[in-house]
């Protein structure tokens, strides 16, 4: 015979009545029974509540080497603890199983080599820890997971180097905590999950060489941490989702060992890397942070002055990467954080005209629209201040569009000797007064900013 068809199988009510006895005898059969599997499957435990036992409890037991399997199992309302068990190197098996409303809590657990699988498991509303649970080298499976509206606890939990997922869970309105928690070389993915309105954390987690991936990943939250982490392997941030409710998102002073990629998002705050260090390439493609500003005595300000030194870091990076459309949209962002606290007034007024006429030089079309409607409108005030007859009304606006035309370019020799042919047509001399004058200077300053600001966007447009 194998040892798979030898291996002692406790179940159905046999595991409910020893597991009843409590945590001594039960411990006891599993020492004499150390390769055997254990299967409460199914099991409806709400029945087993009483008023002198109102918690499901397993703390402290230890289970055998074998499979340990809880698939289905359904705890009813109130708390489940399992705090400072013991699983050996088998399988641990977890899925579709309904936690009802009341904590639920695996604190100290420690898991074996074996695979850990909580796909489709469902929690209550209730407070869900696995507070310095220690799981092994076996994959860790927590797809589909839905946790209720209390928080959710992994701090100092340790993962080994296994394969870990929390791809498609779905988080409530609790806050998710990491902190401090170890994650080993395995990847580790959270593709598709969804995270509630509270406090996303993973302050001073260290993550191994494998993959990290948020990958299509919807966060409702307000806040999202990770400082100051250490990141040993790639970090992905693709395509993820954030709403208003986001007001910070920091990486301060976090280390990254190896590539970071944060593209096709539009995260609703600037994304905090003040004293990271980053030491491989950082890709940034079509990445979007929002400047949030107030309205306070009829000018916008910033709502956090610290937005500022973001941007700031922000630009830096982009840079330092060659991202130059992120640069100058970073760039522009930091300038407008700066307007009306770090700028004066005078020079608060230039940016706004900057701001207004290019986009801090990244438009080409702003300027072009501008310069030509520029054109337009001294031509019409040069028409107004004509005072020559001509015979057809065309002849008059054909001549002033072109003196129009050719003092917004008066650089061009041509254009001095156009205009000194075309002007005696629309004037008598005698009655050029200092009027015209100073239009035709006005329009030539107008013209050569907004000549330089096309330039400078094709400048940037095409930069290499």
């Amino acid at each position: 015979m194998t040892e798979e068809k030898t291996r002692i199988k406790l179940e159905g009510q046999k595991a409910i009545n020893l597991w009843q006895k409590g945590k001594d005898e039960w411990n006891q059969w599993v020492k004499e029974n150390p390769e055997a599997d254990v299967s409460f499957e199914g099991v409806g435990f709400s029945k087993y509540r009483t008023k002198d036992r109102p918690v499901i409890s397993f703390e402290n037991f230890n289970f055998p080497k074998g499979y340990v399997d809880y698939s289905k199992t359904t705890f009813g309302a109130g708390e489940v603890n399992f705090n400072n068990a013991t699983f050996g190197g088998g399988k641990v098996d977890f899925s579709n199983v309904t936690f009802g409303d009341g904590n639920t809590c695996f604190i100290r657990v420690t898991f074996g080599t074996g695979k850990v699988d909580f796909n489709h498991a469902k929690f209550g509303n209730g407070g869900v820890s696995f507070y310095k649970v220690s799981f092994g080298d076996g994959d860790v499976n927590f797809r589909y997971t839905s946790f209720g509206a209390g928080e959710v606890n992994f701090n100092f939990a340790s993962f080994g180097d296994g394969y870990v997922s929390f791809g498609h869970a779905t988080f409530n309105d609790g806050g998710v905590t990491f902190e401090g928690t170890t994650f080993g070389d395995g990847r580790l993915f959270f593709e598709g999950t969804t995270f509630g309105e509270g406090t996303v954390n993973f302050a001073n987690a260290t993550f191994g060489v494998g993959v990290l991936a948020f990958h299509q990943t919807t966060f409702h939250s307000k806040a999202i941490t990770f400082t100051p982490c250490k990141f040993k392997g790639q970090v992905i941030f693709d395509n993820c989702e954030f709403t208003d409710n986001l007001k910070e998102f920091t990486f301060q002073n976090a280390q990254f060992e190896d590539a970071l990629t944060l593209q096709n998002m539009n995260v609703p705050c600037p994304i905090d890397f003040r004293n990271t260090k980053l030491s491989n390439q950082l890709s940034l493609d079509g990445l979007t942070c929002r400047l949030n500003r107030k309205r306070e005595k009829g000018f916008e300000i910033i709502e956090d002055k610290e937005d500022i030194h973001r941007f700031t870091r922000l630009k830096e990076l982009a840079e330092s990467n060659k991202a130059h459309e992120q640069a100058m949209a970073f760039h522009a962002d930091e300038q407008r954080a700066k307007r009306w606290v770090k700028t004066g007034f005078f020079g608060s007024l230039m940016d706004m005209v900057f701001s207004e006429a290019s986009n801090y030089g990244q438009s080409v079309m702003r300027p072009a629209f501008y310069f030509i409607t520029s054109i337009l409108i001294f031509a019409s005030l040069y028409c107004g201040m004509a005072d020559k007859e001509h015979q057809h009304p065309n002849e008059k606006v054909s001549l002033v569009l072109t003196v129009s035309l050719a003092n917004s370019v008066p650089f061009l020799s041509i254009n001095k000797n156009t205009k000194e042919y075309l002007l005696p047509k629309l004037f008598d001399k005698p009655k050029l007064h200092k009027k015209l004058y100073w239009l035709m200077g006005t329009q030539a300053l107008i013209s050569m900013m907004l000549l330089f600001l096309i330039g400078l966007g094709l400048r940037n447009r095409f930069r290499i």
